[in-house]
């Protein structure tokens, strides 16, 4: 009899540590599944912070290389009807700063979204900074080479036979660089960039 009491009471106590136990084991699950939703929805809105900020790249450069554009096949175009005309300054100015990439950096949570996107932002991050270091060295030019002489005739610019002077080449030549560089940027952003994160988005959701 004494047995039989013992027993049940030792199934009833297995019982009862079993209810303790999935109770903690529950309340851990429960509380880490909430800290994973809290976290996707972080990585979600810095994701969708991140597609505003690409998004307003994209417009810049479409806007900015066909301004530039504009400016530079106007100036070809007077070279080749055989006229002169003298180098101007040209407005240029980047002022992008992708706050997303910064965080990449900084955030460790950003590792969960797989080291080919970081290694794809890092890639797209060199290349923005390339552009707006083309930005600065045109205008690093500017001042030095061509604003000293604005008020030099076109002999200070052309040769007798009427061919743009080596010491200015880089008036066109950079620009088109510039230009070439920001279309293809562009391209990335919108085909590959974009698509890459509104992906992960998806994925996280």
């Amino acid at each position: 009899m004494n047995w039989q009491i013992d027993r049940t009471t030792l199934v009833k106590w297995a019982l009862e540590m079993m209810i303790v136990f999935c109770g903690v084991y529950l309340a851990f699950w429960l509380n880490g599944y909430s800290q994973q939703i809290a976290e996707d929805k972080r990585k979600v809105e810095y994701c969708e912070v991140f597609i505003l900020e690409l998004r307003y790249l994209s417009n810049f450069l479409e806007q900015d290389s066909a301004r530039l554009d504009s400016i530079r096949q106007a100036y070809l175009t007077e070279q080749a009807e055989g006229k002169q005309p003298l180098p101007k300054p040209i407005k240029l100015s980047f002022d992008f700063e992708g706050l997303i990439i910064r965080a990449v950096s900084q955030d460790r949570s950003f590792e969960a979204l797989g080291i080919n996107l970081i290694g794809k932002i890092a890639i797209g991050n060199n290349a923005v900074q390339a552009l707006k270091n083309r930005y600065a060295l045109y205008q690093s030019y500017t001042r030095e080479i061509l604003l000293p002489h604005l008020d030099k005739p076109a002999s200070e610019y052309y040769t007798a036979d009427g061919k743009l002077k080596e010491k200015y080449h880089w008036y066109m030549d950079m620009l088109g660089e510039i230009i070439g560089y920001a279309r293809n940027l562009k391209m990335v952003i919108d085909e590959r960039a974009i698509p890459d994160v509104q992906n992960i988005i998806s994925k996280l959701k």
